[in-house]
């Protein structure tokens, strides 16, 4: 299945993840949630891990969240992540997967776009109703990138 509005696509892989990062579907506050941008850019023949920090800029733009957390080339495609605070009887921290980085505003500095999760979310739950009719999944814990 694809989305060519939204430059995403579902492909079939015939394994399982017994781990990865949740997808969210909090609502993010402009300026205040701190987000990072993660992906594995060509460094030469070598692909290497890479991680931006930066912050929401503008909730929505279009279809799109904006962010300032920079992204390479080649890094379009990978996930933004933020850090969730969950109480199980010890204070923790989690990473949690706010959207898809997509792509970067030429000549505007760090202005960056991403494809939110709940517009993810919503495309992954919608390709499985083709495949799985019936079931329903709880987004927050059961898809993983």
């Amino acid at each position: 299945m694809a989305d060519r509005r939204m430059d995403m696509a579902l492909l079939s892989v015939n394994c399982v993840y017994k781990t990865g990062l949740k997808i969210s579907l909090q609502e993010l506050d402009e300026g205040f949630t701190e987000v990072w941008s993660v992906g594995f850019p060509a460094l030469g023949p070598l692909a290497i891990f890479q991680m931006a920090k930066g912050y929401v800029t503008n909730a929505r733009v279009g279809p799109f969240l904006q962010h300032d957390a920079n992204i390479a080339p080649a890094s379009s495609g990978g996930p933004l992540i933020t850090a969730v605070k969950t109480v199980e009887g010890v204070s923790t921290t989690e990473f949690v997967v706010v959207g898809i980085n997509s792509a970067v505003a030429r000549e505007r500095g760090n202005t960056v776009f991403a494809i939110p999760a709940p517009s993810l979310a919503g495309f992954i739950e919608q390709a499985l109703k083709k495949v799985i009719v019936g079931i329903r999944l709880d987004i927050y814990s059961t898809y993983y990138i």
